[in-house]
């Protein structure tokens, strides 16, 4: 930047300067050179320009002389208009053909408004003849979208807009600049919301980017463009990755074998059995032996070998089968619901909330109901039934059949139906990694109520029914109730933990107690343990374990409360 300074008294006429009026007459100078600032201090008047003014420039400014100076100095009319009689020069400009950079040269300075148009969408990089404070508005009065450019390199530094993003122009829109000197940039000071007509039409009034002709049926993207999308419809079922979809099933799916299980054991082996394919750490399985209760995965050897996580209180069976589900495992009711599903009817959707089998749409008794939108993806094998070789995709029901088409990117679902915390929740589909972004509210909790005793000194569940086995994603976990020891002294203690996929989460918090247990009495110490950050991959569970240092435990009323973070 160069500094010019001049004495007010004596190189001014009659030794009077109005700076508003002084920056307008340079502005419509033959100066090419930026005006960037005037300061005022005392009788000194300093005029800052963006770089050295050329000879010639310097000639027109001030004649090369001093005290008087000449040129534009010598004359300058310091008489202001009044404030209400200013009016704002408009300049319609020739029609662009190609991009323009440093637009406005000095033929420009003095104006407030261009009227601009294309002949195609073009772009303008900068604008020239900034000066401290000055305002310019550019109205595209064509039929082609014109783009100011954010700091593009196409135009001098000085000239350059500063945004936040590439501002698109469409047509009749309105947008005003403000220069900015100490930057030296022009920033937006207003959009103008001058758009008329309608959707069909072209153009749609608003603080929006116009719709163009044939656009009345698109949404506008959060990058102010309009797009067809393909999605909006709402899901009828949880979104969280990998679901079954199967609509063929009289009740939920057996896993491929036969196993063998021992009332007070934890061990379970299997024939003709995959476990390490089919099943996985932390997922709820049931056997047909034992219709209605929940075991939880704790490791699995080999294909034909798992460890539960809890002991089997069922009836010895030396062959039976497993039914394994997974919270949001998602199914259509088939022909002569049996089993769990025997209070269904054929075509009711129907989803696993951890615990229980809940019906999410109503079929018709014969058919799902029409319109029943499902997301189709496999989970260790492709989808089955009407399903098949539909993974990944969303699927209709019209009336008649099904129909199904690939989402697009960007396509996205509202999940309702499974409560908290995937009520509610936001699902996106990313075309370039082919997955779902799912962003789920609110929290989740299981408690279990009444007490149970335990001698053990190892962690072990609290009781069946204390676990949850959520969708994947990213966790906070937390672990409270009450609990005592019938013992007394260091040992007599009750040790709980909260675990997911069979690892501890945190320290476990310790009560000593002096007394012995009784139910509501003041010796039963509350406890509390959680855990951040705490990744599972949609297969694991999340569980309440506990042990005593010696003695017997009693534990109360406990619970488990998660919450999805992203």
């Amino acid at each position: 930047m160069a500094d010019y300074t001049y004495q007010i008294s004596t190189d001014f006429p009659g030794g009077v300067c109005n700076e508003d009026s002084f920056s307008v007459e340079i502005q419509a100078s033959s100066i090419v050179t930026a005006l960037v600032s005037m300061a005022r201090s005392g009788n000194t008047l300093t005029v800052t320009f963006a770089s050295t003014l050329s000879g010639a420039e310097k000639t027109t400014f001030d004649g090369d002389v001093s005290n008087p100076a000449g040129g534009l100095i010598a004359a300058h009319d310091p008489v202001r208009l009044p404030e209400l009689s200013r009016t704002v020069q408009i300049k319609t400009t020739a029609t662009l053909s190609a991009d323009k950079n440093n637009f406005g040269g000095p033929e420009s300075a003095g104006y407030g408004m261009f009227r601009v148009s294309s002949s195609l969408a073009v772009n303008i990089t900068g604008l020239g003849q900034g000066v401290e404070g000055r305002v310019v508005s550019f109205h595209n009065v064509g039929a082609y979208t014109i783009t100011l450019k954010n700091e593009s390199a196409s135009s001098a530094e000085v000239n350059r807009f500063s945004l936040s993003m590439d501002l698109a122009l469409a047509p009749s829109e309105c947008v005003a600049f403000q220069y900015d000197a100490v930057s030296q940039r022009w920033r937006v000071s207003q959009i103008f919301p001058v758009m008329l007509g309608d959707a069909g039409a072209g153009g749609r009034k608003g603080m929006v980017p116009v719709p163009g002709v044939g656009d009345a049926t698109k949404f506008l993207r959060g990058d102010g463009t309009w797009v067809t999308v393909a999605g909006g419809a709402v899901l009828a079922q949880a979104v969280s990755t990998p679901n079954v979809i199967d609509d063929s099933l009289a009740q939920p799916p057996t896993i491929a074998g036969t196993v063998s299980i021992t009332n007070g054991s934890a061990t379970v082996t299997g024939t003709g059995t995959a476990f390490t394919t089919a099943l996985a750490v932390g997922m709820v399985i049931r056997f047909n032996a034992q219709t209605g209760t929940n075991y939880t995965i704790l490791s699995i050897a080999s294909n034909t070998s798992l460890t539960l996580t809890a002991n089997y209180g069922g009836t010895t069976n030396a062959s039976t089968t497993i039914r394994g589900v997974r919270e949001s495992d998602a199914y259509i009711v088939g022909t002569s619901p049996a089993g769990d599903w025997s209070t269904f009817a054929k075509g009711d959707l129907v989803v696993w909330t951890g615990s229980a089998w809940t019906k999410l749409l109503t079929g018709t008794g014969s058919a799902p109901a029409t319109n029943t939108t499902v997301l189709v993806t496999a989970f260790q094998g492709t989808a089955a039934g009407a399903f098949a070789g539909q993974s990944g995709k969303i699927g209709v029901y019209n009336g008649a059949a099904w129909a199904f088409t690939s989402p697009t990117t960007d396509h996205k679902l509202t999940v309702i139906g499974l409560g908290d915390p995937l009520e509610g929740a936001t699902a996106v589909y990313r075309l370039t990694s082919a997955t779902w972004a799912i962003t789920a509210p609110g929290f989740r909790l299981t408690t279990l109520t009444g007490s149970n005793t335990t001698t053990s000194t190892s962690d072990t569940v609290v009781g069946l029914g204390i676990q949850l086995v959520p969708a994947a994603g990213v966790y906070e976990v937390e672990f409270f109730g009450g609990a005592a020891n019938s013992g007394t002294g260091a040992t007599a203690t009750c040790i709980m933990t909260p675990y997911a996929a069979g690892a501890a989460l945190t320290t476990a918090i310790s009560r000593v107690k002096s007394t012995a247990a009784t139910s509501g009495g003041t010796n039963i110490s509350g406890f509390y343990g959680a855990a951040n950050g705490v990744v599972l991959n949609g297969l694991q569970n999340v569980e309440g374990r506990w042990k005593v240092g010696a003695n017997t435990g009693t534990r109360y009323e406990v619970a488990i409360k998660i919450r999805r973070v992203r």
